[in-house]
């Protein structure tokens, strides 16, 4: 039994002495490198978990980056003891730059995103969305924009857009928005209040 765990033992120690001298043999004739593809392997599979959210996370950069389009909801929320906050565009006040794209998001059953007319860019277009859980708008003319829900402009969901300067119809749009019906014509007034103040600064 002694002699045979001699053996063992010698069998074991000439294995370690075989692995350190083919380590040595490779570093000295360059054969390290063609360890590489197996350890670059490993490392790939020891990444494969973490990969998805590094390139989550430098997409995110990239749109943030690129000038990813601002997005506002439709909501409704009868709890709310102000009367304007119950039917509002959230944020019903933006500042967007010339070619500046807005996400709209909800115009779902009755809610719409519609121009309010007179309160436009003379050469922007007039628009309206419905029935789209999410939809894009690009502002491409300077001015100020007035925007309502159809169903809901009189509760006061309306909101402003400001794209660049507002000068070229600021006072237009402030009369047509001041003369809506319902609270529509209220909430407009706040929203003028906020541009003015913005503005004037």
């Amino acid at each position: 039994m002694i002699d045979q765990d001699r053996r063992r033992l010698a069998a074991t120690v000439a294995g370690w002495g075989l692995a350190a001298l083919g380590a040595g043999i490779g570093q000295a004739s360059g054969l390290t490198g063609l360890l590489a593809p197996a350890r670059a392997a490993r490392a790939a599979a020891s990444n494969h978990w973490t990969s998805p959210r590094l390139e989550s996370a430098r997409q995110l950069g990239r749109q943030q980056a690129a000038g990813a389009p601002r997005s506002v909801n439709q909501r409704i929320d009868l709890d709310q003891t102000q009367a304007l906050r119950r039917y509002r565009f959230d944020p019903n006040f933006l500042l967007l730059e010339p070619g500046a794209e807005l996400r709209f998001l909800n115009s779902l059953n009755q809610h719409t995103v519609t121009s309010v007319e007179g309160m436009r860019p003379k050469e922007a277009e007039g628009f309206s969305i419905q029935f789209q859980k999410e939809a894009y708008l690009r502002f491409q003319w300077q001015g100020v924009y007035g925007i309502k829900c159809r169903a809901h402009a009189r509760f006061g969901m309306v909101m402003l857009v400001v794209v660049g300067r507002p000068d070229g119809n600021l006072n237009a749009a402030r009369y047509r928005g001041l003369r809506q019906r319902g609270l529509a014509g209220r909430a407009f007034e706040a929203l003028f209040t906020q541009l003015d103040q913005h503005f004037s600064t």
